[in-house]
C-alpha cells in the first residue's frame, strides 16, 4: 500500500484594514476558517498575508502564539482565535 505523501496548501489572505466595520471582519475569518478547515489534516498548510491586527503583549493568554516580544496592547482577538483552533 502506498502512502500519500503530504502536500503544501498555501494560503494568502489580505485582511480588511481597521476601518473596516466588524461585518467585514468577521465575514474575512469566517470565510478563512473554512478554507483552512477544508485543508486536509496531514498536508502542510502554509498561511500568508496581511491581517492588518495588533496583538497583545499577553504571552500566557496566548502561548502557542505569541513570542514574548510582541509590539502593542490591541487585539481584535480573531486572528488569535484563528490560530489556536488549528
Amino acid at each position: 500500500m502506498s502512502q500519500v505523501r503530504p502536500l503544501p496548501f498555501f494560503i494568502s489572505a489580505y485582511a480588511p484594514t481597521l476601518t473596516a466595520t466588524e461585518d467585514e471582519k468577521e465575514a474575512l475569518y469566517e470565510n478563512l476558517n473554512s478554507v483552512i478547515q477544508s485543508v486536509p489534516y496531514k498536508h502542510k498548510l502554509f498561511i500568508l498575508g496581511d491581517f492588518n491586527t495588533r496583538v497583545l503583549r499577553d504571552f500566557s493568554t496566548w502561548p502557542k502564539v505569541l513570542g514574548h516580544h510582541s509590539l502593542c496592547n490591541e487585539n481584535p482577538n480573531d486572528l488569535c482565535d484563528l490560530i489556536t483552533g488549528l
